[in-house]
Order: structure tokens, then C-alpha cells, then sequence
């Protein structure tokens, strides 16, 4: 999205130049497995419910890595004075407050509009064009029924954010974040995600099963 929208603007007459933009797919379940092909199944879907398919940090991890080093590795990087909240969202966006709310309200579970309604008590067609905005620039996506193993969901649809770290740093960090630059990724980690990191690879499970 930054290539298609902020480069253009910062390079001006230039960007007329451009023929094409082709946009890069993050790796796959798949390529994951050929990328490590020493680790075990279980290991490999854990790492991959951390990282997801577009994460940087695949450079940095060793067959022997598990998902704690994997998470604590994110955790240093959120934890850094490089690291801005509003790295994760398009730079034109308005009212980031907002959509930041939005999102660890999705992370967090409520994933139906009306869950999201309830919790912000916010305009519906407000609440519905923020979140169009955010599909529109790849950040979460609308699933129905089978896709989602919930057939009340069919017609209403829910919504989840699509990058797996993405999700993770809206779960648990992002609400939490003045506390990782106090106590640091290993007690931040120990406090706040070890024990409930089994529930949020679970909950992932399925969709590596349907991208495999």
C-alpha cells in the first residue's frame, strides 16, 4: 500500500514512470515447511501462527528456535525507540486512535460487527466505512460462513486481521505497550503471553490447515 499510494507522492512526476506495481506474496504454509524443513509439523504451525507468512524476521530464526524466542524477537522489536504504533498503519490515515481501537477489539475476539458496535458504542455506518477503510488497505478482511466454521456468520460475515503478528500486537501488546518499555520482552513475555499463547495458536490453526 505505501508503494501504491506514499512513494508516489514523495517521487511526484516520476511515479508516471512506473509501468506496474506487482505486489510480493508473504510466504506459505508450504514454503514455510521447504524454508525449515528440519523442524517438526508442530513447531512449524506455531511458528507460522507467530509469524505469519510476511515476517522479516524468518532471517533471524534457527531450526532450534521455538515460538517463544519467536515472539520475544517481536517483542524486542515493539519494545525499541524505532518502533512508532502508527508503523502498522497507512501514513494518510486519519483518527489512528480509532482504527487502533478497532483493531484490538478484532484481535481481542469481537469480530462481528455488532460485537464491535457494542464495544466502541459508535455510529454503525461509521463504524462500517472504517472498517471498509481498513479492508481496502489489506489490514483485515470479511469472512463468510464455511470460512469462518460458523453459519450464523454466512450473511453478516466476521472480520479478522489478516497478518498473524499483526494480531498478535493488537492481542497483546499494543493495550500494554507502556508496560514492554518498563519491564522489558522477557517479563512482558512471561506476564503477559506465555500462558495464553496455546488459546491464540489455536485459534490460527485452522486457517494454516486451509492454506496448506
Amino acid at each position: 500500500k505505501w508503494i501504491e499510494s506514499d512513494m508516489v507522492k514523495l517521487i511526484g512526476r516520476k511515479s508516471s514512470e512506473i509501468s506496474g506495481v506487482i505486489k510480493l506474496k508473504g510466504l506459505s504454509p508450504a514454503e514455510f515447511v521447504e524454508r525449515f524443513p528440519k523442524m517438526t509439523t508442530d513447531k512449524i504451525i506455531k511458528l507460522y501462527s507467530v509469524l505469519g507468512g510476511r515476517s522479516l524476521l524468518y532471517n533471524m530464526i534457527t531450526e532450534d528456535a521455538d515460538t517463544g524466542d519467536a515472539v520475544k524477537l517481536l517483542l524486542k522489536k515493539w519494545r525499541s525507540d524505532d518502533f512508532k504504533t502508527g508503523d502498522y498503519l497507512p501514513k494518510d490515515i486519519r483518527e489512528p486512535v480509532i482504527y487502533n481501537t478497532i483493531l484490538v477489539n478484532i484481535a481481542s475476539g469481537k469480530c462481528k460487527l455488532n460485537d464491535i458496535h457494542n464495544s466502541m458504542d459508535m455510529d454503525r455506518a461509521k463504524l462500517s466505512a472504517y472498517l471498509k477503510n481498513l479492508e481496502s488497505n489489506d489490514i483485515i478482511e470479511k469472512l463468510f460462513g464455511a470460512q469462518v466454521g460458523d453459519l450464523k456468520c454466512i450473511k453478516k460475515g466476521t472480520y479478522r486481521i489478516k497478518d498473524n503478528t499483526l494480531r498478535l500486537f493488537y492481542r497483546f501488546v499494543f493495550p500494554r505497550l507502556s508496560s514492554l518499555k518498563i519491564i522489558g520482552e522477557e517479563k512482558f513475555y512471561k506476564r503477559f503471553i506465555e500462558t495464553n499463547l496455546p488459546d491464540f495458536i489455536e485459534e490460527i490453526y485452522p486457517e494454516y490447515c486451509m492454506e496448506h
